[in-house]
């Protein structure tokens, strides 16, 4: 997994996965190493989104070959994650978070 950087300030990761279960670790290994530290030293995925949603939503966009795209914020950076495979990391929250409006209402 080898972090590139685009057009917009982000990073993109280009993550293959056999198993939709299997984006959430590799995003997790991927932030830590943006951040150079050890996966262990993040805080647990599950305070920014439910690791076991994400795995179902990609399963059924499979499954019905759908189009799905999931955008979060974790360790201070915004995550989209597709149903291509597809992991992009850019710095700083989403939109709504940064005008100070909760985006969970």
């Amino acid at each position: 997994m080898t972090p590139n950087a685009v057009a917009d300030g982000g990073i993109e990761i280009h993550a293959a996965y056999d198993e939709p279960h299997a984006v959430t670790t590799q995003l997790v290994r991927a932030v830590a190493a943006i951040d150079g530290v050890s996966p262990s030293e993040l805080d647990s995925l599950y305070d920014s989104v439910d690791p076991e949603s994400v795995s179902k939503l990609l399963s059924h966009a499979g499954e019905h070959d759908c189009r799905l795209s999931i955008e979060f914020t974790y360790e201070g950076y915004t995550i989209a994650v597709s149903d291509s495979g597809r992991i992009h990391v850019r710095d700083g929250a989403l939109p709504t978070e940064r005008s100070g409006e909760s985006s969970r209402e």
